[in-house]
């Protein structure tokens, strides 16, 4: 796991997220801090975010979660992490 700082969509503060890493096969990458959560396609980048719990199982729109599309850069900098073997921690993006 690869933790990043954050500042997406309408954040006050930037949070640390834990980046998942990528298993074979995987068509999301995952995301979440202490407050928050995320899902979103490796390809396009859309998912859903969870502002009001960090617990994967609610992502779903049924419990909370909100369509959310990453930016280009953004969802570049997510599958650049997960591909490196010794990622740098506490890397700072704004989405």
């Amino acid at each position: 796991m690869r933790n990043i700082k954050l500042k997406l969509g309408k954040m006050r503060k930037t949070q640390s997220y834990v980046i998942y890493p990528y298993q074979i096969g995987d068509k999301n990458i995952i995301i979440q801090s202490e407050k928050t959560c995320g899902l979103f396609s490796r390809e396009t980048g859309t998912g859903f975010m969870n502002f009001r719990s960090n617990r994967l199982q609610l992502i779903s729109p049924r419990y909370g979660g909100i369509p959310f599309a990453l930016e280009k850069e953004t969802l570049k900098a997510f599958l650049d992490i997960q591909k490196k073997k010794g990622g740098k921690e506490n890397e700072n993006l704004h989405s």
